[in-house]
């Protein structure tokens, strides 16, 4: 590694040319002297983004996959390609807020205790988006999944993503839309598991990297726009699907058989709930609220699909 590069800035893009675009824009105006490493690795994006990159971008390192080869091992291929003291996993449809990523190396190089920093995400709107997650439990699932009536409960005592989102703190898991990590990190536990497609990876790194002692920290100084599923591609219902199986696949890696058949059955029955409830509101409801619960139901039912295919 070389001495001379703080940071390495890397990029997973499918098909989104246009949030590239102002990622990259907001990363230049952010970085106006001194300007990290960065890398793009495309997962076979048929929009013109290499076309974007190569053109408009000629000093950021491309990597091209001639295949989607899913979150995890296109950040892996970027890591591997990086040489940065620190490395910041950054989704496409982010936009750098004032001087956030100074503002996080400057605190990873003061607490050298700290493995993993995010910062706070906020909504197109400018209010809070949840990205601190706790470790999934019996009781987190439960609270969380099974019932989707017990958020003002899960709210006030602070289970899952339902945390004080407005004051710095260390914490068990942090959103990967916004990732730094120190290279001893990666160095000391490896990279990510490849395995994960798409979701959950990050929360097995933090595991991982809490086990080996590092500490996982958000801080609530630092703030970056992210635009919410845009980068994920046009079929939310794929993403949707997604992110069960890698929950499921997040158990079967760290939990043992009993506690994770349990993990599982939540999820499930939380899903065919929710499923039952966005049908009965496409029932009773019209207009606009009907057509986003018919939405919902839409997701939910191929969620159910899946959990019913030989896949799941």
């Amino acid at each position: 590694m070389s001495s001379e590069i703080l940071l390495s800035v890397i990029l997973v893009s499918y098909n989104t040319r246009e949030l590239l675009r102002e990622c990259l824009n907001s990363l230049i105006t952010h970085f106006k002297t001194s300007r990290p490493e960065m890398i793009i690795v495309d997962n076979c994006s048929q929009d013109g983004s290499v076309d974007l990159v190569s053109h408009d971008f000629p000093e950021v390192k491309l990597i091209r996959n001639e295949s989607n080869a899913g979150f995890a091992r296109a950040t892996n291929q970027g890591i591997r390609a990086s040489q940065g003291k620190y490395v910041l996993l950054l989704n496409p449809d982010t936009l750098i807020v004032g001087d956030a990523i100074g503002e996080m190396v400057r605190w990873m190089e003061t607490h050298p205790e700290i493995g993993i920093c995010g910062p706070q995400l906020l909504n197109e709107d400018g209010t809070i988006q949840r990205s601190l997650f706790s470790f999934p439990s019996l009781l987190t699932v439960a609270m969380v999944h099974l019932c989707p009536f017990l958020a003002p409960i899960n709210r006030l005592l602070g289970i899952g993503e339902f945390k004080d989102h407005k004051r710095s703190q260390g914490v068990d898991c942090i959103s990967g839309a916004c990732f730094m990590i120190r290279r001893e990190v990666i160095q000391s536990i490896g990279l990510l598991d490849e395995r994960f497609f798409l979701n959950a990876e990050e929360m097995d790194l933090c595991l991982r990297a809490k086990g080996g002692g590092w500490k996982i920290y958000y801080l609530a100084e630092s703030k970056v726009i992210h635009y919410q599923g845009k980068s994920s591609g046009p079929n939310p219902a794929f993403g949707f699907v997604e992110f069960h199986r890698a929950q499921h696949l997040y158990y079967a890696k760290h939990f043992g058989r009993i506690k994770r058949m349990v993990l599982k059955m939540l999820l499930f029955l939380g899903v065919l709930l929710r499923a039952a409830y966005y049908a009965l509101r496409a029932c009773l409801l019209y207009g606009e609220m009907k057509e986003r619960a018919k939405e919902k139901c839409m997701l939910f039912r191929r969620s159910l699909q899946w959990y019913l295919s030989p896949r799941g």
